[in-house]
Order: C-alpha cells, then sequence, then structure tokens
C-alpha cells in the first residue's frame, strides 16, 4: 500500500540544508534500507504517527527504550511533574540516587553507578576506569560491537586473528587505535590467542553479550563463560555493554540470563525511559577511583538531569514490579514475529532433516567447492543446502553434519546458522593452518636435506685428509697397510650404521608423532622426513666432523710418540 508523503519529504528537504544527510543520527536517514524517512510528530502505544498523517506499528521503539511504548502514562506523569520542578540544576537532586537503587537492585554485580547523558560516555568512561584499575594500556573489542562512537572504539577488525586495530572512521588517527584489538566475535580461541599475544597487557574486554548491530547474535553456548575465565585469568577486567541488553532481554540485562558476573558494567536506552541517559558501573572498590574520590576524571553538565532520571526511575519501577508477566509476554510476541518473518521468507524454524542437510561454510559455497550440480536445496544465510550428492561433501563439512547430530536439537534455525558457520571457520582456519605447518615442514626438511648434504661432503673430505695423514704416520712407525685400512673400513661402516639406524628411528618417531594429531594428515610425511633428516645431520656432524676435526689438531709428533 502506497503512502503519501509529500509533508514529510518537504520536511525533509529542509532538514538537509540544516544537517548532514538531513538527520542527527545516521540510521534515520534510511540509507541502509531505502524508500523515503518519514518524518514522525507523535506516537501511542505501539503506533506512531507521521507528518503526513500515516500511522505506522512500530517494530523499533525509539531502538530500543520504549519498553512500555510511546507515551507511556507512569512515564508521562513522571516527566511533566519533574519539569514543573525545574528542568536542570546543575547540582545533585534526590532522584539520581532514587533511580540509583533501582538500577543496583537489578544489577548486583553494580555497588555503585555513576550517571552519564549517552551509552557512549558510559563505555568510554568504563575504558578510562579499566586502564587506570589495571595501569595497562590494550583494549579488546569484537567484530560488530557497537559501543558508542568514541576514537578507540570506531575500529574494524585487520587480516589477522589478533591485529591491532584500524580506524573506522575519517579522522581517527591510527595512532588512537594502536591500543585497540579487534576479534571475531563467538570465537573464544581468537581471545586466548590475543591474551598470548598481549599477555599481561589488556586492560579490559569489553562485549555485547547479545550483538545488536550485526543482525541479532546471541553468544554461543560456553563463549561468555570463555570470556569470563580468559579475563579473570590474565587479571584483565570484563565489561559487559548492556547499554542495548540491560532491562531488556531480562530485568536484570544478559549478566542476569547467562549467569555471568562481569567486573563493569555499562547501561544506556532503557533507564531514561525515552530520554537521553547513560550509566557505568561496578564494584565500590573500583568506582572509588573516578573523581572526586579518585584520580580518574569524568563530568558531565546534564549528568543525572532531573527529567531523565524522573523517566528512568518510572520506567523501571514499572518493569520491576510486572516484570513476571512482562519479560515471558515479549519472549512470546518476539518469537512469534521471527518465527512469521522466517516464515514468509521461506525459511523454517529448525525444520531440517538432519540426515539430508548438509552444512556448507559460506566461503566454501562461494569458491564452489562441491560444484553447482550437487546443491539442490535452499541456501540459507549462505549455508546450510541440501545436496544430491553427498560423496562429494567434503571431509570438513561431514564433520560438522556429524558435530549436529551429536548436538542434536538447536533451539532456533538463527542459532543453528550462527553455530554452524562458527564450526564450519574454525574447520577451514584449522585446514588452513594443516597446509601452512605441511609447507613450513616441508622447508624444513629441504634445509636439512641440504645441510645434511653439506656436513657429509665436509666429513668425507676432512675424514679422508685425516685418515690419509693417519695412515702415512702409522706407516712410518711401521704399521701393517692391512690392518690399518681394515680399522679404516670397520669404523666407517660403523659410522654409517649408527647414524642410519637413528635416521630410521627418528622418521618412524616423527611419523607415529605427527598421525597422532589426527587434524593434520597431510604432514605426516613431511614431518618424519624433517625429523629423520635433522637428527641424521647432526648425527653425522657428532660423529663424523668433531672427531676428524679434535684429530686434525694433534702435533705429528704426538702422533708418532703415541703410535
Amino acid at each position: 500500500m502506497s503512502r503519501k508523503l509529500d509533508l514529510s519529504h518537504s520536511l525533509q528537504q529542509r532538514a538537509e540544508a540544516l544537517f548532514p544527510g538531513g538527520v542527527n543520527s545516521p540510521v534515520r536517514a534510511f540509507r541502509a534500507v531505502g524508500g523515503e524517512p518519514p518524518m514522525i510528530v507523535s506516537g501511542e502505544g505501539a503506533r506512531m504517527t507521521d507528518a503526513d498523517g500515516n500511522s505506522y506499528l512500530d517494530y523499533v521503539l525509539s531502538w530500543g527504550p520504549l519498553m512500555l511504548g510511546h507515551c507511556a502514562p507512569a512515564v508521562v506523569e513522571a516527566v511533566i511533574d519533574a519539569a514543573r520542578k525545574g528542568t536542570s540544576f546543575g547540582a545533585s537532586t534526590p532522584a539520581e540516587a532514587d533511580l540509583a537503587e533501582e538500577v543496583i537492585r537489578a544489577f548486583p554485580s553494580m555497588e555503585k553507578v555513576r550517571f552519564v547523558s549517552s551509552g557512549t560516555e558510559a563505555t568510554m568512561s568504563a575504558i578510562r576506569l579499566a586502564r587506570a584499575a589495571t595501569n595497562r594500556k590494550y583494549i579488546v573489542k569484537f567484530e560488530g560491537c557497537y559501543h558508542g562512537h568514541s576514537d578507540a572504539l570506531l575500529v574494524k577488525a585487520g587480516s589477522g586473528v589478533a591485529t591491532f586495530g584500524i580506524p573506522g572512521s575519517a579522522g581517527v588517527p591510527e595512532e588512537f587505535v594502536q591500543f585497540t584489538v579487534a576479534l571475531p566475535y563467538n570465537n573464544p580461541a581468537a581471545l586466548e590467542e590475543a591474551f598470548e599475544k598481549f599477555k599481561g597487557q589488556i586492560a579490559c574486554v569489553i562485549i555485547e553479550p547479545v550483538v545488536g548491530n550485526m543482525g541479532c547474535v546471541p553468544p554461543m553456548q560456553g563463549f561468555l563463560q570463555a570470556v569470563r575465565e580468559l579475563t579473570k585469568r590474565d587479571g584483565t577486567l570484563l565489561i559487559f555493554d548492556e547499554v542495548m541488553t540491560g532491562f531488556r532481554v531480562r530485568y536484570g540485562g544478559a549478566q542476569e540470563l547467562y549467569g555471568i558476573t562481569p567486573d563493569l558494567t555499562t547501561l544506556g536506552k532503557v533507564i531514561g525511559g525515552g530520554l537521553p541517559v547513560g550509566a557505568y558501573g561496578g564494584p565500590a572498590a573500583l568506582m572509588n577511583q573516578v573523581s572526586p574520590l579518585g584520580p580518574v576524571y569524568q563530568a558531565g553538565t546534564l549528568s543525572g538531569n532531573p527529567l531523565a532520571m524522573a523517566a528512568g526511575l518510572a520506567m523501571l519501577k514499572t518493569l520491576g514490579s510486572e516484570r513476571a508477566t512482562i519479560y515471558p509476554t515479549l519472549d512470546a510476541l518476539a518469537g512469534r514475529l521471527v518465527a512469521g518473518v522466517l516464515q514468509a521468507k521461506g525459511y523454517s524454524m529448525g525444520g531440517w532433516d538432519q540426515d539430508d542437510l548438509v552444512l556448507i561454510p559460506m566461503t566454501l559455497a562461494r569458491k564452489k567447492v562441491l560444484g553447482e550440480r550437487a546443491l539442490s536445496g535452499r541456501l540459507v544465510n549462505g549455508i546450510a543446502v541440501k545436496v544430491k550428492s553427498p560423496e562429494l561433501v567434503s571431509s570438513a563439512e561431514k564433520e560438522i553434519r556429524e558435530l549436529l547430530r551429536q548436538r542434536h536439537r538447536l533451539r532456533s534455525s538463527q542459532e543453528n546458522d550462527f553455530w554452524i558457520r562458527n564450526q564450519a571457520e574454525a574447520l577451514e582456519t584449522r585446514a588452513e593452518s594443516s597446509r601452512t605447518m605441511s609447507l613450513l615442514l616441508a622447508a624444513v626438511a629441504s634445509v636439512s636435506l641440504m645441510v645434511g648434504g653439506i656436513g657429509i661432503m665436509n666429513i668425507m673430505i676432512v675424514s679422508v685428509t685425516e685418515r690419509t695423514r693417519e695412515i702415512g704416520l702409522r706407516m712410518a712407525v711401521g704399521a701393517r697397510r692391512q690392518d690399518i685400512l681394515l680399522q679404516f673400513l670397520t669404523e666407517a661402516v660403523a659410522l654409517s650404521m649408527i647414524g642410519g639406524l637413528i635416521g630410521i628411528l627418528t622418521g618412524v618417531a616423527g611419523s607415529m608423532a605427527f598421525t597422532a594429531f589426527g587434524d593434520w594428515p597431510a604432514i605426516i610425511q613431511p614431518g618424519a622426513i624433517a625429523i629423520a633428516f635433522t637428527v641424521s645431520a647432526a648425527v653425522g656432524i657428532f660423529f663424523g666432523f668433531y672427531p676428524a676435526r679434535k684429530a686434525s689438531r694433534l702435533d705429528p709428533i704426538e702422533a708418532l710418540r703415541r703410535e
């Protein structure tokens, strides 16, 4: 159904002459979704109305803050009452402590809290506090997690797993993000690698426990637990950015839902009831390092603004008193919405036949590893397809299918896709590691062969020279030539047998060792060769070169005297 947007269009043109892109936040320009942005003039409940009188069912709700819908009576009354008393004082008000008590009651990990005016301020301040508390420079964030637009956090990942940050916005010098490490989300191995690379140097890990800016991506089972364990082990502070998830996925946020206790928490959106508010908090020992008690400076003219405090307090009191019904209702409605959208798009909700389903990494699908003739089913997010010829499936894909069988039943196809993607990428990374290791060991084998050859030539030259000299000396004192030659031959054979035996044993041991690493069958042969040649060369040099060198240092008179 087409809507008349003439007045919205005219107002948007006026705005474009006044604001960059006609908006005060980029997402409002509709560049990512297309179409003309409507100019909204009012809202009530689940609906809002534009300047042309069109009514919309609002699934966005101001990007999260309006948990009770537009113009919730309790919130509106609280704001009006506060406004009648004054809009700002530049001094503390009782409402700040009232809201703080509600926040701390919902988030026990926050013994003390500091209110700011936005989520960006909250995350920026929490990171500053973490750096001061640990006396470390590096911070870790995850790809796709948005923590506001402060310079150090506008970072996209580099080409490696644990690389230095690259600015994700113009106007951010590389020096500003050189201590920001960006990692793939839902990948605990990457985080562990980062801790190995920057051991004892990471001040904090900041994470959205449920990512909301690259689609809704929940954490894989065990991921948040691994993040918590790794940060504790290294003495690094864990910051949960719950600006989006706080009071939303549960009254106590994602940390209540997943049972994880962070060191610091940042909040926003819902706690302002639709007005601009942010907050960060944690244990008293940490928060007491913030000015005026401690050396970590942070301030804001409108921090704890009475209108925002009143709106937030009304919102949280309603959510808290009715949480037994509000949150189950939200879960049920969201489930129905997602199921309906997926069904309309032709996607299923976990109804795949596991015996027929083959899971293909997106990168492999792009490379057409299976060939076009093998694809017969519907592609879901570039990952899951049904195939006519299972025998064409690579070993990695077979392994993923087996893992899916073991997992048995996933809660939703969305979780399916994220789990599959991570498993597939992990297998592909492991295969790439195998190829790299194979090439490395092949190079080692080549170098070892060359070194061994040079060593053998050196042994032969020195041995022949020294043995010739020794023969001359022995003959000079009357030794029989036949005895000398027989002794020389016996020593040479014994030396060859010792070196060859050790080389063979080492090669067999190397083969057995590398076979034990079932993920790397391709490197068994070059690994065994590398070890065998390296040890054989060392043995040859020790048994041949060293004694010959020692003999060459003997004085001829001393040699004659010994004979």
